[in-house]
């Protein structure tokens, strides 16, 4: 069995701006008839990356799945799976801040091609790089691997290299308590919805899986009762959100917290599906009969919702 040291790396700071702990007060004050400086344009992307890490802390805070108590991102043991799509900061900070990376097959270009340069490749290397490797370059492959990645071909057709990356993280990294799979959205349908499959395929691990890219999250939701909560620091109200019955009708589910709540309406395509919904209590309640696929946006509106098994009434 492999063991992962926890990595506790200071938080990146970038033109005197730090990146995670500038206050929602001061984030909120910068005023749109300001100059148009590089440090100013500097300054509003580490805000909106801000936004984004609170968004991610508060979620996972809010982690009753859990029986461990987590106080803090840096506190909550959670591996990162990197798939095929280009990075972006927010990839980088929450790489930082990981227990363990994987990337799935192809994942690995994205991150070896990001880094034009020698010494920032050299900081984001890896534990593993596994799938069917029919993506991944042998000059990418053969750098890593000349720096203890671990590199595994696993031919298996019957799964995606993400179910192959989240079996090999509940086998061999236990511990786990969260997995984020990161570049789930805006590649090809086929491929988001094998992504999807993924989800249902791994429903049984004892670890959470969300789905995270560009200001949008989504997780499934089994059968039973949950409820949606939203961090105190800060406002989710008028933040869309969708329940989306992909595997098949959902035949009963109730909500309240939504602006158009269900009443014990069956959801299936060619029925019902609650999209472009929108929030609007800083608690919801969702019952169902049937999985569903929660999601939501966050970014510069701040909305944080996090789901757990809600065992009390609706």
């Amino acid at each position: 069995m492999m063991n992962y040291r926890v990595r506790k790396i200071p938080i990146p700071k970038a033109n005197n701006y730090c990146v995670r702990k500038i206050p929602i007060s001061k984030a909120n004050t910068m005023s749109y008839n300001q100059e148009f400086t590089s440090k100013s344009f500097r300054a509003s992307n580490q805000i909106q990356l801000h936004d984004q890490c609170s968004f991610l802390q508060s979620y996972l805070i809010n982690d009753h799945h859990s029986t461990k108590k987590h106080t803090n991102l840096k506190t909550t043991k959670f591996a990162l799976v990197v798939l095929n799509t280009p990075p972006d900061s927010f990839l980088l900070l929450l790489w930082e801040e990981a227990d363990m990376v994987v990337c799935a097959d192809g994942g690995s270009n994205r991150i070896y091609d990001y880094h034009n340069r020698t010494e920032t490749r050299e900081k984001y290397i890896p534990h593993v790089i596994l799938g069917d490797l029919d993506s991944a370059r042998p000059e990418v492959l053969e750098y890593y691997k000349n720096r203890k990645t671990q590199i595994l071909k696993i031919k298996d057709q019957n799964s995606t290299d993400l179910t192959k990356s989240l079996r090999y993280i509940s086998k061999y990294n236990p511990n786990i308590d969260l997995v984020i799979c990161y570049g789930a959205f805006g590649g090809r349908f086929d491929h988001e919805m094998g992504i999807v499959d993924s989800l249902f395929l791994c429903a049984d691990m004892k670890y959470r899986i969300i789905l995270l890219e560009e200001g949008n999250l989504s997780e499934l939701l089994m059968p039973g009762k949950h409820k949606i909560v939203c961090h105190s620091r800060f406002e989710m109200i008028g933040t869309n959100c969708g329940l989306i019955p992909i595997g098949g009708n959902a035949v009963s589910v109730y909500t309240t917290g939504l602006k158009w709540n269900l009443n014990g309406e069956e959801l299936g395509f060619g029925k019902l599906v609650s999209v472009c919904n929108i929030i609007t209590s800083a608690t919801i309640h969702v019952q169902t009969t049937h999985p569903l696929i929660w999601t939501t946006s966050f970014g510069q509106i701040q909305a944080v919702p996090k789901v757990h098994q809600d065992k009390s009434n609706l």
